[in-house]
């Protein structure tokens, strides 16, 4: 979070004509009050589940004013950062493994971080549990993660594949993958091993939904819907209640605006072993109303799935707070214009001081707008049809005395 420098703070007077120029408290439904301790510099808020049901898709529609004077902000979007760094492992070694499946050993030039494993195959649909193990020489192995999975559905148009998998960090520059199952030896075209590293940022719980679910026997899936309940919460992960079982699914998720249409966005895995659980998985932020996911089962009983969380990064709303006076969000204006204020380029680094906002109020200056005009045909159907059955009659007239007009041959 951030904080104003107090050199550009004394600007803020010189600014105000122009921030609150255009600003209509006629056209914003609704209002909340900010709590401030006292006068600060630089104060933030985080939208809150209020905010989401009322503001526009983009947060374009919210407003901070003081005593009628609209205050600029800039909302910060706290997000993971990740980096992958690839390593290029020779392949000194690959075979059958009697009665286990087909064994690659990788030795890297030099020793150095590495966590993930990446292969690559031609084969489809399958489902196959991978050893990883790693050593400093090729005689003393140590097993890294015996619990891996990779996996391929390949249906029609329909194709979910996941060939990595991750175990502990590790130095060692030998490493030795078994992909139990198999027989062709020519199985693993090639591997590649990684140093994935990654800071997840505190995510906002947005909402938790007992799903509806079906059936498909066709793809043998399992259909769960979720139903937010208004669109414009801004949901980028989902996570999985499953009762009792260990599993390891693959898992498709869609959006969609109606419920109706629906878009792809995401695909992932779930995975319940004694040794390990994922049970959520990221999607690109969208904030649609419904979201759905499909459970590819294979010839496995169906999960008990309990619920799903949809789940979000924190959105901070920073304002400067150094005058005295009453401050009030508005928002609630589905067809406003984004903001654009000085405020983000020339906000520092400290930490602002949080505050807090009252309970929703209707905004009693709100006028709803007009309905939109009907086009002139939708106002007069009755006068358009006469107009059309003239028309069409005026023609057959003419059309008739020119043909009377014709000479016979």
């Amino acid at each position: 979070m951030k904080r104003v420098l107090p050199s550009v703070l004394l600007l803020a007077p010189l600014l105000a004509p122009a921030l609150y120029a255009d600003f209509d408290a006629t056209h914003w439904r609704w209002r909340r009050t900010i709590v401030l301790p006292a006068t600060r510099d630089v104060s933030a808020f985080a939208l809150d589940l209020v905010l989401y049901r009322g503001l526009a898709a983009g947060q374009a529609d919210l407003r901070i004013l003081r005593d009628g004077v609209e205050t600029p902000y800039v909302i910060h979007t706290l997000t993971d950062s990740s980096h992958e760094t690839e390593l290029r492992p020779a392949i000194v070694n690959q075979g059958l493994v009697p009665a286990s499946g087909v064994q690659v050993t990788m030795q890297l030039e030099r020793a150095g971080k590495h966590n993930r494993l990446r292969l690559s195959t031609g084969e489809k649909n399958f489902r196959q549990r991978v050893r990883i193990e790693t050593a400093d020489d090729p005689e003393h192995w140590t097993i890294a993660r015996d619990d891996g999975y990779i996996f391929d559905f390949s249906k029609g148009d329909r194709r979910v594949s996941v060939l990595t998998v991750d175990y502990p960090v590790s130095t060692r520059r030998y490493v030795r993958a078994t992909v139990f199952g198999w027989t062709d030896i020519h199985a693993i075209e090639s591997a590649w091993l990684t140093l994935y590293e990654e800071h997840r940022a505190v995510r906002d719980i947005m909402a938790t939904i007992k799903p509806t679910r079906a059936e498909e026997d066709k793809t043998h899936s399992t259909i769960v819907t979720a139903d937010a309940g208004f669109a414009g919460l801004p949901a980028n992960q989902i996570r999985f209640a499953v009762g009792p079982a260990n599993f390891y699914r693959a898992v498709e998720i869609e959006t969609s605006r109606n419920g109706q249409d629906w878009l792809y966005v995401a695909s992932g895995v779930l995975s319940r072993t004694p040794e390990h659980e994922e049970l959520a998985i990221d999607i690109p932020e969208h904030s649609e109303r419904y979201t759905r996911a499909r459970i590819y089962n294979g010839d496995d009983q169906p999960l008990p799935i309990e619920s799903l969380t949809l789940s979000g990064f924190e959105r901070v709303v920073t304002f400067p707070a150094n005058a005295s006076g009453t401050f009030w969000v508005y928002y609630g204006k589905p067809d406003a214009r984004a903001p654009t204020y000085d405020f983000g380029r020339i906000v520092g680094e400290a930490a602002p001081v949080t505050v807090s906002l009252g309970p929703e109020q209707s905004n009693t200056l709100y006028r709803a707008p007009p309905p939109p005009k009907k086009a002139w045909s939708d106002e007069h159907p009755g006068l358009l049809y006469t107009m059309l059955g003239l028309a069409v009659a005026i023609m057959g007239y003419v059309t008739v005395r020119f043909m009377l007009k014709v000479p016979t041959v």
